[in-house]
């Protein structure tokens, strides 16, 4: 089972729907069907079980819940020389995601 926060989930399920139907994405993903079965049922997962998608105040939650992740990260994922907040340039290397399980909960 992979377990998501609130922010977690509004922020991937924003990704998905506008990576889905993109010719990249396509392309990408169509190198190996199969995994198009597991992002269809993460995405309408992810679609039914978030209510602030359909609220008028949607895109301040998802920059907010974007701010928090990002914060949370820190330097993980920023590419190498690319400037931090602090004015610094950094060289944090990204870090490595396990797969916990078959199916998608958020909480």
């Amino acid at each position: 089972m992979i377990r998501l926060s609130r922010y977690e989930a509004l922020v991937l399920s924003d990704w998905l729907h506008r990576m889905m139907d993109t010719a990249d994405f396509d392309e990408l993903v169509d190198r190996d069907r199969a995994v198009w079965s597991p992002l269809y049922r993460i995405s309408g997962t992810l679609e039914t079980s978030l209510a602030e998608v359909f609220r008028p105040d949607y895109p301040v939650r998802l920059q907010d819940a974007r701010n928090r992740l990002l914060d949370a990260l820190g330097e993980v994922g920023r590419p190498t020389g690319e400037a931090c907040c602090s004015g610094s340039t950094c060289s944090a290397s990204p870090t490595t995601f396990r797969r916990v399980g078959s199916s998608l909960s958020s909480c």
